[in-house]
């Protein structure tokens, strides 16, 4: 065979392999941005079995805080938050660990964890409040599955469709440090920032607390070179705390305001999330 036929054919290999990836790719996409009943159901089944072992993975080394009162305070927080906004909190888990890296992140299958670290950090509730709406967010306009698809690359996206994702050890901590320390695409950091505003003042809890925190963040990012766990997937700047009031102005859904826990209830989880 010629050198010139050679060449051809392996032009012709390369063309083949690449559209089977883009064929592959796209129907893989088209099922993710669908939007039938049956594509949804299968896409919330895959990710509550996905999200179990990820949890188990988490809680096995770092413990789960067991203080009621503290679990209570969150459970209010929490439903302060989905009730107002038409969030069904039956089949939403929150988890709060022991761990003080300032962080709070989204597993599949609704699952929050919020890590102590986060509480000891924040000056009031309506702080925290502000995270758990911006989580909340990517939780509920299925970020958290993009995220992984993109992320994990295609062997995982082959292994969903061929129904034989298996979940080694090593393939769990990859996807917990997937979603725990890996930045969003910055278009669902926009969505989460802008509908955490419309859930918080939906709720009646100030939105400027979250603008706060995220001034207190970029600061702290300007000036520590090993800056908080969150700001390695929610990037922060002082833009974006005047991005979130420019919304809550925008938005206008609330005028008033009140804490978003009482201050006994604010007591009880910054107390269990001492080290």
């Amino acid at each position: 065979m010629s050198n010139r036929s050679c060449l051809l054919y392996l032009l012709g290999a390369l063309l083949l392999i690449g559209a089977v990836f883009y064929g592959v790719t796209r129907y893989v996409w088209t099922r993710i941005e669908g939007t039938e009943t049956g594509l949804e159901a299968t896409l919330d089944g895959w990710e509550q079995s996905l999200g179990e072992p990820l949890w188990e993975d988490i809680q096995s080394t770092h413990p789960l805080i067991q203080d009621e009162p503290a679990r209570l305070a969150l459970d209010r927080m929490l439903y302060r938050l989905c009730a107002p906004n038409d969030i069904d909190t039956a089949g939403l888990h929150r988890h709060l660990i022991q761990n003080p890296e300032v962080n709070a992140f989204a597993l599949p299958g609704r699952r929050l964890v919020v890590q102590s670290g986060l509480i000891q950090s924040a000056h009031g509730p309506d702080e925290v409040a502000g995270v758990l709406a911006h989580e909340l967010a990517h939780a509920e306009r299925g970020h958290v599955r993009r995220k992984i698809l993109k992320e994990a690359g295609i062997s995982l996206v082959i292994a969903w469709i061929s129904g034989n994702l298996g979940l080694e050890n090593t393939g769990v901590h990859e996807l917990v440090r997937i979603l725990s320390s890996t930045a969003f695409d910055r278009n669902y950091e926009s969505e989460a920032d802008r509908m955490a505003v419309l859930y918080l003042q939906k709720a009646g809890v100030n939105p400027d607390g979250f603008a706060v925190f995220m001034d207190r963040l970029a600061t702290t990012e300007k000036n520590n070179p090993t800056p908080p766990e969150w700001l390695s997937t929610h990037p922060a700047s002082p833009k974006r705390a005047i991005q979130i009031r420019q919304l809550t102005e925008e938005s206008k859904a609330r005028l008033s305001y009140t804490p978003s826990l009482s201050p006994s209830d604010w007591n009880a989880l910054k107390q269990a999330s001492q080290p």
